[in-house]
């Protein structure tokens, strides 16, 4: 799922890009429109997603109401984040790793397993964010600072490192790379034959 959701970031970027005749006012309002909308019918789905996570890491939702979360948040936060509309990506991708972990431990619960979703709604957030951003060690401490639950240490590190891994298998690049290499001056580098994808040499002190 994270190879999926860095895919979409990316084609709705490329989409944004193909209507950038369209000026930044009328792309932002059509997005405002939406926003309201989704405030005025929905307010706890909209922002980034920061106090929604929160509750999902203390409180059991109903399944019906985590699909509906996750089928807006998965469209929602990208497209806020193609167009420019103030939103980011973190908060976001921790949300949808909590939303994920929430439905794989129903979907176990469903043929007989007795999983706790809070538990799986951290240990989602670590392992997607070891999926799309590609640093699962960053991943875990992360969620084990926010939520204290030091007995989950073993779990997130598993889920993350096979997150990790199957990202690795498809090829997915880190989204912040890809987005760096979305970067004209970056761009320009890489044809005249820099390597921007490794850091910068470290200058020998001056004797």
């Amino acid at each position: 799922m994270g190879p999926l959701y860095n895919k979409m970031v990316l084609i709705l970027l490329n989409t944004n890009a193909y209507f950038k005749k369209v000026i930044p006012e009328v792309k932002a309002g059509i997005i405002g429109i939406v926003v309201a909308l989704l405030v005025y019918f929905a307010p706890g789905l909209a922002g980034g997603g920061d106090q929604l996570g929160t509750e999902m890491l203390n409180y059991t939702f109903p399944i019906a109401t985590v699909l509906v979360i996750g089928l807006i948040r998965w469209f929602f936060a990208p497209l806020c984040y193609a167009t420019g509309v103030p939103g980011g990506l973190f908060s976001p991708l921790l949300l949808m790793g909590g939303i994920l972990g929430h439905v794989f431990a129903w979907t176990l619960n469903l043929i007989g397993f007795d999983l706790n979703p809070m538990a799986f709604c951290a240990v989602g957030m670590s392992a997607f964010f070891a999926s799309t951003i590609c640093a699962p060690i960053t991943g875990v401490l992360l969620i084990l600072e926010m939520t204290a639950c030091w007995d989950l240490t073993l779990p997130m590190l598993i889920g993350s490192a096979l997150a990790f891994f199957t990202a690795q298998a498809l090829k997915s690049q880190p989204i912040y790379t890809a987005l760096r290499l979305r970067i004209p001056e970056v761009k320009q580098m890489q044809q005249q034959g820099v390597d921007v994808l490794q850091p910068p040499a470290i200058p020998e002190k001056l004797s």
